[in-house]
């Protein structure tokens, strides 16, 4: 992304971030989503060890939205010919 100042490419970032969908395969974009949210990050205040000084940032949930719980499920039921998660 770009941006004229720091903030705006963080910003810019951060609504790239929260525009993909990706769906039955686990990414990274969570963890990046931690990231663009931090203070010392929007304030630049990192360098080569700001993973190692942020431990906490891994800790992040897996995100599936509601579109992406529906995706997975027409993938299976194409893939297995059926629901497997329906009943009867």
């Amino acid at each position: 992304v770009y941006g004229h100042t720091w903030r705006e490419a963080v910003d810019r970032l951060r609504r790239s971030l929260d525009s993909f969908l990706i769906a039955g395969v686990k990414t990274t974009i969570p963890y990046y989503k931690q990231i663009v949210t931090d203070p010392d990050f929007i304030a630049q205040n990192f360098d080569t060890s700001y993973i190692e000084k942020h431990p906490q940032l891994l800790n992040y949930q897996e995100e599936v939205p509601p579109m992406g719980k529906l995706a997975i499920l027409v993938a299976e039921i194409n893939a297995w010919g059926f629901n497997p998660y329906a009943e009867g």
